[in-house]
């Protein structure tokens, strides 16, 4: 029992040092930084807002991460673990570069369209046409990449029992290319204040996800 006992302990160690770090953090960025002190209140105002609004928004990251992992769950059950490992390699390129499209649309996309919506909204129009030409090309080569680079990387990095990962990875740039599109024609939906609209695609698009899953395993 002493081994597992040390790797208890190792990995409860790990634990409660993040604890500890970012409670200390909070600490003394509250109790050092210069300034006025912020204390617990109620707002109304402020209490509306996260209610009717915060509510569709934590709808939507929700059904969002759920449309995303959804397939590993579903699979997990259904697919032998072997077959199970291959996919999830397989999706590691596209995943990656999802990631990459989620930081351009988060520091290019929904900030241009945020501005435009401060005078009132009537120039997200121009500002989502602008974003998009900048965008969609980047997102049209990082899919085409993936496609090209996804059976070379696996079948040069990993053995022949996950050769599968590469023609899966090609297949997963597919699925990247159409979350992509879900993602900038929601965002300008968010910069006009409807959350409501991109929670229910997300609700769409774990539902087809789980139906494709199971379809597609028994095909």
């Amino acid at each position: 029992d002493l081994p597992r006992r040390r790797t208890f302990l190792t990995r409860s160690a790990l634990v409660v040092g993040g604890l500890v770090n970012q409670g200390m953090r909070s600490l003394l960025s509250h109790t050092w930084l210069p300034g006025r002190r912020d204390r617990f209140a109620w707002d109304r105002g402020a209490a509306h807002e996260l209610l009717s609004f915060g509510k569709w928004v934590l709808a939507s990251s929700g059904l969002s991460f759920l449309a995303a992992q959804l397939d590993v769950a579903i699979l997990g059950r259904l697919a032998p673990l072997g077959q199970l490992g291959a996919y999830m390699i397989g999706m590691t390129v596209p995943n990656m570069l999802r990631g990459l499209l989620g930081q351009v649309s988060g520091s290019v996309l929904i900030p241009a369209l945020s501005e435009a919506n401060r005078p009132g909204g009537a120039g997200i129009p121009r500002a989502y046409a602008a974003t998009r030409r900048v965008t969609l090309p980047t997102a049209v080569v990082a899919t085409l990449a993936s496609v090209v680079v996804a059976p070379v990387f696996f079948g040069n990095l990993y053995d022949s029992r996950y050769a599968d990962a590469g023609w899966i990875g090609q297949l997963g740039a597919l699925r990247l290319w159409f979350s992509y599109l879900q993602v900038t024609a929601c965002s300008t939906l968010f910069a006009y204040g409807d959350a409501r609209i991109w929670a229910i695609s997300s609700g769409v698009a774990t539902l087809i996800t789980g139906i494709g899953c199971v379809m597609g395993f028994q095909l």
